[in-house]
């Protein structure tokens, strides 16, 4: 396929978004609101928008909906959320976790009184959009111009690395490199499973689970 895109500008606005949403979350450190609306334009609409004037027909197979295909992903997802809270439960007391809830009212507002609305939009709307673009864009996109192996560790790293700036004070130096390495093996499972369906549906719908999981621990620190 023929596009105007060429494999080193698609990595340059890919690591740029990133970059975008660091720099909000390091230095401009606006509230929760703000925030998911920049990401929404970041993450989304203006990479919706670039794709629809430049590759339109890649765009459209990104959305693919494929509900025969779902049954997988939906026993995945639901075993990923007892995982989490078994974890929470067995590893919990071990790891000093009171610094999330610190940071949460700190430097986003969030709290206990409009956590339960968070917690629903971090699960659909912002899960959406980390797998459209780690996943959707990062992975499936990128591989149209860069090949397999280095669209799938790419998008996997990049997945990784973005969260350092997200969750770069939520946690003590040991949880958080544990997390940061599982974040990476996560990255590079969900490439597999949207190589399968050649769609990123079924990731979205496991990183649901998997937020709503985190969000249920987030609950019971409050």
């Amino acid at each position: 396929m023929q596009t105007r895109l060429d494999t080193g500008k698609y990595i340059f606005f890919l690591l740029l978004g990133c970059l975008v949403m660091a720099w909000v979350e390091l230095v401009l450190m606006p509230g929760y609101w703000v925030k998911s609306m920049i990401k929404l334009g970041v993450f989304g609409l203006i990479p919706i928008a670039a794709l629809y004037l430049l590759e339109k027909p890649a765009l459209k197979g990104l959305f693919a909906l494929r509900p025969g295909h779902l049954k997988t992903p939906l026993v995945i997802g639901i075993l990923t959320y007892g995982f989490i809270l078994l974890a929470y439960l067995l590893l919990g007391p071990y790891f000093d976790l009171s610094r999330v809830t610190v940071n949460l009212q700190r430097n986003l507002g969030i709290n206990r009184d409009n956590f339960l609305f968070v917690a629903l939009y971090i699960a659909t709307v912002n899960a959406f959009l980390e797998e459209f673009y780690f996943r959707g864009i990062a992975y499936l996109g990128l591989r149209r111009h860069a090949g397999e192996k280095f669209s799938s560790f790419f998008s996997a790293l990049l997945f990784s690395l973005y969260h350092i700036a997200i969750m770069k004070a939520w946690f003590t130096l040991p949880l958080f490199t544990l997390i940061l390495v599982f974040l990476l093996l996560t990255g590079f499972f969900f490439n597999r499973l949207a190589s399968r369906e050649d769609s990123f549906t079924a990731t979205w719908l496991i990183h649901f689970f998997a937020n709503l999981g985190i969000n249920t621990v987030a609950l019971f620190l409050f």
